[in-house]
């Protein structure tokens, strides 16, 4: 099976490789693939579409609260069953959330766990996220770091 895979995969680089260069297509270097994600998701702070995806609270599919919570709430009921099974119930005290969004994850997780770090690469996002737990927990003091070398953004409590 793995032979099959490796042949399948082999395969399509070559196709790939092929088609890339007869439309004259050159490979974007990483920076410049991480700066255009950067600059995409950044337009969110205007771009409904954005932040439908974003799960912003009160737009697109989370216009009804109800579904925005019960996206958060569903991952934290996850989240408790995998604490069950591991034995770690009580355990764990802080997390990483890469690409919080609108926060509707951070928001419920944020009831139990102290320490939450939500990485985004969009400051908009990092944004709205912030003001949904100052919005439901009263949060006064949030930390929020920029690192424009890795385009990366995080937000604490």
């Amino acid at each position: 099976m793995t032979e099959l895979l490796n042949s399948v995969c082999e395969k399509f680089k070559k196709v790939a490789s092929g088609i890339i260069k007869s439309i004259n297509i050159m490979p974007q270097s990483e920076l410049k693939r991480i700066n255009d994600a950067k600059d995409y998701w950044n337009s969110s702070k205007n771009n409904t579409t954005l932040q439908d995806l974003s799960h912003w609270r009160g737009k697109g599919r989370w216009f009804d609260d109800s579904a925005w919570n019960e996206i958060g709430e569903l991952h934290f009921s996850m989240y408790k069953e995998l604490c069950k099974l591991t034995e770690m119930e009580d355990q764990v005290h802080g997390m990483i959330e890469w690409g919080p969004g609108g926060g509707a994850n951070v928001t419920c997780f944020s009831k139990e766990i102290k320490t939450i770090y939500g990485v985004d690469i969009s400051s908009p996002n990092l944004d709205e996220c912030e003001r949904q737990l100052k919005k439901k927990m009263d949060i006064r003091d949030l930390k929020k770091y920029y690192s424009p070398q890795t385009a990366q953004n995080v937000v604490s409590n």
